[in-house]
Formats: structure tokens, sequence, C-alpha cells
């Protein structure tokens, strides 16, 4: 009997250390799920501050084109632009894995890769524009403006994107589906921009 006792004892000892086992594992689950969370928030908020700052800058660079600066400073407020959009993309792309976890991998994807276009378009196609003798730079800065037009247009409207208003910050799933939202009505606006032309297959368009 004793021996029975002492087994009953034993087994719900086993399992009271099998529950609390489970309860420290859920424990350090949701911990750790909510620091992730809590860093997707900041990060979304660091990436939107230096979209808003090279929205800020482009219209800098806009200016200089249609004032004709030279050739040294305008790439220089080009740089500017470019810096702040590298570093957002930086930053959407570190947060693929935990973006994953709420959205579809391939609409998350869109985000670093819009902004990378944007990025290799102002290097390739604007920064070409200011090389000093060019004969033909008059005809290239006029075709050149309606382009910077638009995508200064584009990253006004993501700069816009609202937080979630009950927490005053950007939610993942609600953040992609607004940048899509976003990039497909400016896509449909503009469809003929060297930019829309090449993000457009990011939008199913």
């Amino acid at each position: 009997m004793n021996k029975i006792g002492g087994r009953r004892k034993g087994g719900v000892a086993l399992l009271a250390g099998l529950l609390l086992l489970s309860a420290i594992f859920n424990l350090i689950l949701f911990t750790q799920i909510r620091e992730n969370a809590v860093t997707a928030h900041r990060t979304i908020g660091k990436a939107m501050s230096l979209i808003q700052s090279a929205d800020s800058q482009l219209m800098s660079v806009i200016r200089m084109l249609e004032d004709g600066e030279g050739a040294a400073m305008s790439l220089y407020a080009l740089g500017e632009v470019r810096s702040r959009l590298g570093e957002a993309t930086g930053l959407l792309v570190g947060l693929r894995q935990e973006a994953s976890r709420s959205v579809d991998e391939t609409a998350y994807f869109a985000l670093p890769e819009t902004l990378r276009t944007f990025d290799s378009f102002l290097g390739n196609e604007v920064g070409l524009v200011w090389k000093e003798g060019d004969a033909e730079q008059a005809a290239s800065r006029e075709s050149l403006q309606v382009e910077l037009q638009s995508l200064k247009k584009d990253l006004s409207e993501l700069s816009n994107l609202s937080k979630d208003p009950v927490h005053d910050r950007y939610e993942i799933s609600g953040f992609v589906e607004q940048w899509g939202s976003v990039m497909k009505r400016r896509i449909a606006e503009e469809p003929g921009t060297q930019v829309h032309q090449a993000v457009s297959w990011q939008y199913g368009m």
C-alpha cells in the first residue's frame, strides 16, 4: 500500500514538474514573441523616419535640377536621398523573418525591393544627368523632372502611411497592406514612368 501511495506521489510530482516546465517555456516563448514585436514596431518606425527624410531631401534635388545647379552640389544632395533609402531598405530586410510570421513573404519582399529600385534609379539615371559638359543635359533634365516628381509623390504617400490608432505604432500586417495599396494606386496613376514599370511586377500589375 505504501509503495502504491509512493508511486502516486511520485507521479503527481512528475506531472507537476512537467506542468511547471511547460509554463516556464510558454512564458519564455511569449516574452520572446512580445520582444520581437516591439523590435519590429521600432524598426518600422525608424525606416519610416528615413523614408520621410528621403522624401524631404528629394524635394531639394528636384529644386536643384530646376535651378540648373552644378554637378557637385546636386550629386551631394542626391547622395543624401540614396543614403536614407539604403538605410531604410536595410532595416526592412532585417525584419523579413519576423514579418513572415504575420504576412505573406512575397508581399513583404516588395517593400525593400521597391526602395532598392528607387535607389537604383536615382544612382543609374539621375546621377548621369549631372555630367558637366553633357550636350544633352538640358533635354535630359527636362524629361527627368517628370520621373523625379513621380518618385517624389511615391515617397510622399508612403511617408504618410498611418499607424495603428490604438497603439500609435506601425503594425506589420497593416503596414504591408497600406504600402501595397499605395503603390498599386500610384502605378495605376502613372504606369509609364521608369520606376513604376520596374516595380509593377512586384505588385502583380
